[in-house]
């Protein structure tokens, strides 16, 4: 590509890629805090940083993922942890840290360690 990408832009090819690439973390990052990734759970928005701080706080834990569903007209959320020793400690621990964290109560289930699918989703809306 030898020629700039419109009249105006005056820096090289390579150059200007290089500086969108160096930007592209932080605009992932906005794009993950937008609100099409939270979900509105009991007038309350859970988003995906959220879940992302209970992993933090529990380093032994593989992939978290939280599945919202209906019952009647109540919403529920059950987060579903993968889990290479699950105890019944362990998930009381996760469940009071959830309520903490989304300021909402919900279920805990623990699973086996490569259950849940690798495709970058956090919460997942099954209403």
């Amino acid at each position: 590509m030898t020629e700039h990408y419109d009249a105006l832009e005056t820096r090289e090819p390579a150059r200007r890629e290089a500086e969108l690439f160096s930007r592209l973390p932080d605009l992932l990052r906005a794009a993950m805090a937008a609100p099409a990734y939270a979900e509105r759970l009991k007038g309350m928005f859970v988003r995906p940083e959220q879940i992302a701080e209970i992993g933090k706080r529990h380093p032994d834990l593989g992939r978290l993922r939280l599945v919202v569903t209906r019952s009647g007209e109540n919403d529920l959320m059950t987060l579903k942890v993968e889990s290479a020793a699950p105890s019944e400690t362990a998930q009381s621990e996760l469940a009071a840290m959830l309520r903490a964290v989304t300021k909402l109560g919900g279920d805990v289930e623990l699973v086996a360690a490569g259950s849940l699918p690798n495709d970058g989703k956090v919460i997942a809306d099954e209403r």
